[in-house]
């Protein structure tokens, strides 16, 4: 695989809303954690509360950007200039139950690039549900999501575009068979051990359903309706990452040392002129982050895919991809006119 050249320059702002996180973990009502915010959801700014186990949150996310390409304006040999309304999301986060919780976002339907269709129900910029999920939370041990949600698979598609190491989302991910952004419908049960040190995922989903779509183009396959099931393993030697999603960068509020093994798997998922083959895909992917005596931050990341569709000639997903990362983040603030942060430079090679 291979893409232009391109340079890009974007904006990104989004409160991190905490996941619903389960008893015993934080001290107010809503999640907010400790410290200031210890017991007072009021604090959060973003919490609306009518109990101890009844509560909403709502953010959102936006990510723009600017690209040019060489030779990528219609008469090909031009730059291109284009501004792109990268993601536009919506979130409500809430409980309405001891044991019960739910998860709903939005997103726009041509968000990072997904291809859309003018005048029909898909048209760039129109909402689309990103997740819609419900929460059965009985335990760290054990814990049942069904809905539209991401399954279980490698940390890319866990950490989703707002909480990776770089702006563009890896192209070496896009084998999983997928609704929309990474996600499908179906069930997922999970849970994690010492805080999230060791946590299991496993799951039964729609997967490729015989309907052509832009991340499932072969029509035909599956007549036989076969769900696809997932399911991954993720072992942290450091810090924890507690929680069924995770982020590929902590910006040196944790030592990470993280180790992930995904695989997926259907019958019938694919049609090769009325031959039909089984997919199966598998990944590992690894994340290192350490803090550095100098208040820098160096982060390292890498992944493998294997995509099979046993045998199939038409197989647009067939193969193997990987991409490394490392990036450092610089302990010193830099100002330009009144804002300030932190430069962090990266560097990534994906096939």
């Amino acid at each position: 695989m291979s893409r232009l050249p391109s340079t890009s320059v974007g904006y990104r702002s989004e409160p991190k809303i905490p996941e619903p996180v389960l008893d015993g973990e934080a001290d107010s009502p809503c999640g907010c954690g400790g410290g200031s915010n210890s017991g007072d959801c009021s604090k959060c700014g973003n919490c609306f509360v009518w109990g101890e186990h009844t509560w909403l949150k709502v953010g959102a996310g936006l990510r723009t950007s600017y690209n040019t390409v060489r030779d990528g304006a219609p008469n090909g040999t031009s730059w291109s200039n284009n501004f792109n309304v990268d993601n536009a999301r919506l979130y409500f986060n809430g409980q309405g139950h001891k044991y019960i919780k739910f998860e709903l976002n939005t997103d726009i339907n041509n968000a990072q690039g997904f291809p859309s269709t003018p005048g029909s129900y898909d048209e760039g910029g129109n909402m689309r549900i990103l997740d819609a999920i419900v929460k059965f939370e009985f335990h760290d041990l054990f814990n049942v999501w069904m809905g539209r949600l991401l399954p279980p698979s490698d940390r890319s598609n866990l950490s989703g575009p707002f909480y990776a190491n770089a702006w563009d989302f890896p192209f070496a991910q896009f084998g999983y068979p997928n609704i929309f952004q990474g996600r499908d419908d179906g069930v997922a049960i999970w849970g994690q051990w010492c805080g999230g040190a060791l946590k299991y995922q496993v799951g039964a989903f729609e997967g490729v359903n015989g309907a052509a779509s832009e991340t499932q183009p072969i029509a035909g396959a599956n007549p036989g309706d076969d769900l696809m099931f997932a399911a991954r393993i993720t072992a942290n030697l450091l810090d924890p990452e507690p929680g069924y999603y995770n982020s590929s960068t902590y910006y040196g509020e944790k030592d990470i040392l993280a180790i992930g093994f995904a695989v997926m798997s259907q019958n019938n998922a694919n049609n090769d002129g009325g031959a039909l083959s089984d997919f199966t895909g598998w990944s590992i992917d690894g994340l290192f982050e350490r803090p550095l005596n100098n208040g820098g931050v160096l982060t390292l990341e890498g992944a493998y895919y294997n995509f099979n569709d046993n045998g199939a000639t038409n197989s647009v997903r067939d193969g193997q991809s990987y991409f490394v990362l490392a990036s450092y983040l610089f302990p010193c603030e830099t100002c330009i006119g009144p804002n300030s942060g932190r430069i962090q430079p990266y560097a990534r090679y994906q096939n």
